[in-house]
């Protein structure tokens, strides 16, 4: 099973780190393999998989070679966000559920909600 932690970087921000394991990583290429073949299918004319070494990958021959690669775990410029999450993450006091952190285990005072507690999709 792949982890990843929160430490404290620069000026009290969070930097988040994944550690993927080999079952992971052939997820994650399989999946972006085929966002690219949909957005191929549908039209686009750049598709961008932040993937190393495949920095575009626009049209059949691109996605053929993404499909032989054989990629590592640091080839994924991987990034996490929640866009409806309600717990404030930041270096101030008015972010207290990062200020207060003293192990990642431990997150005092935090709240959180998914999506699913919203009456309409967002546009």
């Amino acid at each position: 099973m792949s982890r990843g932690e929160v430490r404290q970087g620069p000026r009290g921000s969070p930097l988040l780190f994944y550690n993927l394991k080999p079952y992971d990583v052939a997820r994650m290429q399989r999946a972006i393999e085929i966002l690219c073949e949909v957005y191929q299918a549908a039209g686009a004319r750049r598709i961008l998989p932040l993937v190393v070494g495949h920095e575009e990958v626009n049209t059949p021959a691109d996605l053929a070679r993404l499909r032989a690669a054989k990629l590592r775990p640091g080839d994924f410029e991987v990034t996490a966000y929640h866009p409806l999450g309600t717990c404030r993450v930041g270096t101030t006091p008015r972010a207290p559920a990062w200020a207060r952190i003293t192990r990642p285990t431990t997150w005092p005072a935090s709240t959180s909600a998914t999506a699913a507690r919203c009456p309409r999709p967002w546009a």
